[in-house]
């Protein structure tokens, strides 16, 4: 599954452990590269940063799903957020 998130060394030890657990797991910092990630191979699931920062918007996670078109592939997405409020 793509982890996408501007930071990814924040995440080492949830994708060691998701890792451990057999799962594929491939990061990018950003849509264009899980756009291309995506269209190299299909993934089960999609993990996305809710908020991120440069050298995207803020918004970039909650546009992910129609960068990558998961409502017509019916592919889940799970965000990773700081706090319920998605700061």
């Amino acid at each position: 599954m793509p982890w996408v998130d501007d930071n990814p060394g924040n995440n080492r030890y949830e994708i060691k452990a998701l890792r451990a657990l057999g799962f594929t797991i491939a990061t990018a910092t950003t849509n264009e590269e899980a756009r291309r990630a995506w269209s190299e191979r299909q993934f089960d699931a999609v993990i996305s940063d809710i908020r991120r920062g440069k050298p995207e918007s803020p918004e970039a996670g909650l546009q992910l799903p129609h960068a990558l078109d998961l409502r017509a592939s019916g592919t889940p997405i799970v965000f990773y957020v700081g706090t319920a409020t998605g700061s």
